[in-house]
């Protein structure tokens, strides 16, 4: 097959898939509800484990930070 040939092809696909698009209706409710927005202050045991998790898997940690690499452009 020659460029223009899978160019014709691809628009083909597409256009077939856009109409089938078009013939569908989607709903979706998008959001929560909660009954309480805001977090309650003292309660970090779960993020203190997460801390300890991710400061034992990085390569290069100094105290409580994970050293990364610079790139250099």
């Amino acid at each position: 097959m020659d460029k223009t040939q899978i160019e014709k092809q691809a628009k083909e696909i597409m256009d077939n898939f856009l109409a089938a698009l078009g013939r569908e209706e989607f709903h979706c409710d998008i959001g929560s509800e909660r009954k309480n927005n805001m977090r309650e202050n003292g309660k970090n045991e779960e993020n203190l484990l997460f801390r300890k998790r991710m400061l034992k898997n990085a390569p290069k940690t100094n105290g409580e930070y994970i050293q990364a690499e610079k790139k250099k452009w």
